[in-house]
């Protein structure tokens, strides 16, 4: 909806998985409508929205680049110290908040990207009732173990737990974070290695 004077008038549906920044201005309570920077009045029930988080280990009060991951809302935001600077959508593991010892759960805790490839392949145990090989997975940046956030190409469900643990996003999504994040990838290099610390922090909660 959008508004003309005082009053609201219907503007039509919003496209699919689009991206609002918002005022903070809200009509009709917790559940009603939110603004946006565009003037734009949208229902709260029908949009994912971020939170503005600190991180539990200081990087944004020393103003570095850090990225937030929220499971329960299936949302990965970008800061540089304070800032958002980027939001998407994303899957990660399709157990939910369960024991990622035991499922398919996403591991959760403060890491550090330590390994970071344009293109990798991924497998499962060939044994398993599900197994998988995955060629050519873009934008692969490894966390903790064979935890990463990559792109996903094989899927459009993004905003919904179903990965095998990793965190999926969208490709483009995938790309940009890939550009942004430490140990940066030199140009028509395929990865690179954080052997000494220091890369950029990736905080895993519910």
């Amino acid at each position: 909806m959008s508004a003309s004077g005082r009053a609201l008038v219907d503007a039509g549906a919003t496209p699919f998985r689009s991206g609002w920044v918002l005022t903070g201005r809200t009509r009709g309570g917790a559940k009603g409508l939110v603004e946006t920077t565009e003037g734009s009045w949208l229902a709260s029930g029908h949009l994912v929205i971020a939170e503005l988080r600190k991180d539990p280990q200081g990087f944004a009060r020393a103003g570095k680049k850090w990225i937030d991951v929220s499971i329960r809302r299936q949302m990965l935001v970008a800061y540089e110290g304070t800032r958002p600077v980027f939001a998407a959508l994303i899957s990660s593991g399709r157990s939910g908040m369960a024991d990622p010892e035991e499922t398919d759960a996403t591991v959760r805790g403060s890491f550090y990207i330590h390994a970071k490839h344009v293109s990798t392949t991924m497998d499962g145990d060939d044994e398993a009732a599900e197994a998988f090989d995955l060629r050519d997975v873009p934008y692969t940046q490894y966390f903790h173990e064979g935890y990463a956030l990559h792109g996903a190409y094989w899927h459009d469900e993004f905003g919904k737990a179903r990965s095998h643990g990793c965190i999926n996003l969208a490709p483009a999504d995938a790309a940009w974070l890939f550009e942004w994040t430490e140990p940066a990838v030199p140009p028509e290099w395929h990865g690179a290695l954080n052997i000494e610390g220091g890369g950029t922090l990736v905080y895993v909660h519910g």
